[in-house]
């Protein structure tokens, strides 16, 4: 009687996800810019710069990238017009553009409303 046993192994490759900004400005999870460090003595990578959560150690949200990581991104896709961030910053300036629309009708509505409360007096 043999038993074979299958041990599947499930290989999941680090994807990171990150926001950069059109100036190249990397952010953390926290939605602010990450400030770049540099590793220290006690690290494998000493003298190594990375990003970090801007406010580690307090709120640390875990975001970390070395910047060679990142200088690698920006060779591949620095100068393109296809990253995801140029287009969720248009869509939010679309929302942002609607959303002001709304607000104008809101207030020349309540412009008017006040208008015809108002009593014009003859002055003589």
């Amino acid at each position: 009687m043999s038993s074979a046993s299958s041990s599947t192994s499930s290989y999941k490759k680090n994807t990171k996800r990150f926001k950069v900004d059109t100036e190249g400005n990397v952010y953390c999870n926290h939605d602010l810019i990450a400030i770049q460090r540099v590793a220290g003595r006690r690290s494998v990578r000493m003298g190594q710069e990375f990003y970090g959560c801007t406010l580690w150690p307090n709120e640390d949200c875990k975001f970390f990238m070395w910047k060679e990581e990142f200088d690698d991104f920006l060779k591949k896709h620095g100068s393109c017009n296809c990253c995801a961030t140029k287009e969720q910053e248009l869509v939010y300036a679309q929302m942002q553009n609607l959303k002001l629309q709304d607000e104008i009708k809101n207030l020349k509505l309540q412009l008017s409303l006040k208008k015809s409360n108002w009593n014009l007096y003859e002055v003589v």
